[in-house]
């Protein structure tokens, strides 16, 4: 009996999501992202969330707006390293302006406005 080949399978790459003009989600995917996002809000679906417009446009940052300075000197780039060397469960949020949050070591820090 020979020795089947064993099948590649990649670890998926944590990326950021622009869920809408202010929130900015990690995750793995846009789908379960919106989905976490949505449940976060108190929506049970992710319609629901796009309905009441607190999903508006998502997307997945290009690798030149990962360069982009989230808060205060620290890119989009380093807040997910930071995410990932501290093993935060993704999808998670990660930041928005409005509350002059982003995630460090898996809470919630306000940064000095």
């Amino acid at each position: 009996m020979a020795n089947s080949p064993t099948p590649f399978t990649q670890t998926p790459r944590p990326k950021v999501f622009c869920m809408n003009e202010a929130d900015w989600w990690a995750g793995y995917d846009l789908q379960s992202t919106m989905l976490a996002f949505a449940k976060d809000f108190g929506f049970s679906t992710i319609a629901e969330a796009e309905a009441k417009v607190a999903i508006d446009q998502p997307y997945e940052l290009n690798e030149s707006e990962m360069d982009e300075e989230l808060f205060e000197g620290v890119t989009f780039r380093a807040a997910l390293a930071q995410l990932v060397t501290n093993s935060v469960t993704l999808p998670c949020f990660l930041g928005s302006p409005l509350v002059g949050a982003y995630h460090r070591n898996d809470v919630q820090t306000r940064l000095a406005a």
